[in-house]
């Protein structure tokens, strides 16, 4: 029986406010590693005390998905009354969401009935619009709202008052030092620039998962990176993705290197880790050719 199958939505009750902290530090820990300038994760005691604190309420509902009777996942859905006439934005009633759902039930279709469940209890209650916040960066959850018609309509923008140059940190001159000086704002370059479409870069090839792209300042003649979609800190720290990422992105690793092979008889395929690994995203280099001067 598929998982989905299994799945209750069902609304929460206060027994299952530490089910509901544990699933929310877990996402914190996601979140972290997306921005660690941003997030941090907090002891489950401390959420466990805050949902009991904020619990009773009649402007917020949350909904649990149990499988086999075991809380996987949650979402929270919380009434923001019309603004005054004197406010510029048109008075309406909106829901706003936060959603969290167990690393290993991700892309299940849990997600799918927990927004349901929010929209349904959101609309009974006479709101019009249903709003959710989602880091720029976190580009699976951003597919994922997209495809339930969510859709951007303004951008929040922050500006941290500590220094703005980070140390450059350089490894020795290897085929795979290939560095991109980062802002002490975060520290994933190809979450914050490239997936976010800031940067722009030449794309060779592409999956729901995978983005293989020429380096947009190649230290060789051919220097191709190849990165997940979703955030993944390194080789050695796979996240919430685990090993099935790893084979996607490995397979076009593969059919990237095969064809520079191909072409130019020979590359390099490279990863790095530690302090050679600038940006704190699993990326892959396919390198070809001589280092340029």
């Amino acid at each position: 029986m598929r998982t989905l199958d299994r799945v209750r939505i069902e609304r929460a009750t206060t027994n299952d406010i530490e089910g509901i902290a544990q699933t929310y530090v877990d996402s914190a820990r996601h979140h972290r590693d997306l921005d660690p300038a941003l997030y941090q994760v907090p002891a489950l005691e401390d959420v466990v005390r805050d949902l009991a604190q904020h619990w009773d309420g009649s402007d917020q509902a949350t909904f649990v998905a149990r499988v086999d009777g075991t809380g996987v996942g949650s979402v929270d859905v919380r009434l923001v009354r019309p603004r005054t006439e004197a406010s510029m934005v048109k008075p309406r009633m909106v829901a706003g969401i936060g959603i969290a759902i167990l690393g290993p039930y991700h892309r299940q279709g849990i997600g799918h009935r927990l927004m349901e469940a929010a929209e349904q209890w959101s609309r009974s209650q006479g709101a019009e619009t249903m709003t959710l916040d989602c880091h720029g960066g976190n580009t699976t959850a951003i597919s994922f709202y997209r495809s339930l018609g969510y859709h951007t309509t303004g951008l929040l923008m922050r500006k941290g008052l500590e220094a703005t140059d980070a140390p450059d940190n350089r490894g020795p001159d290897h085929p795979g030092a290939v560095h991109v000086r980062q802002s002490s704002i975060g520290n994933d370059f190809y979450c914050q620039q490239v997936l976010t479409g800031r940067l722009p870069v030449k794309k060779m090839y592409e999956t729901e998962r995978v983005l293989a792209f020429h380096h947009t300042r190649p230290a060789y003649p051919v220097c191709l990176v190849v990165i997940p979609r979703t955030h993944v800190p390194s080789l050695v720290d796979l996240g919430a993705e685990g090993d099935d990422l790893l084979l996607d992105l490995l397979t076009v690793v593969r059919k990237i290197a095969a064809e520079v092979e191909s072409e130019y008889g020979a590359c390099w395929v490279v990863t790095n880790r530690g302090r050679y690994q600038d940006s704190k995203h699993l990326h892959w280099h396919v390198i070809s050719g001589n280092r340029l001067a």
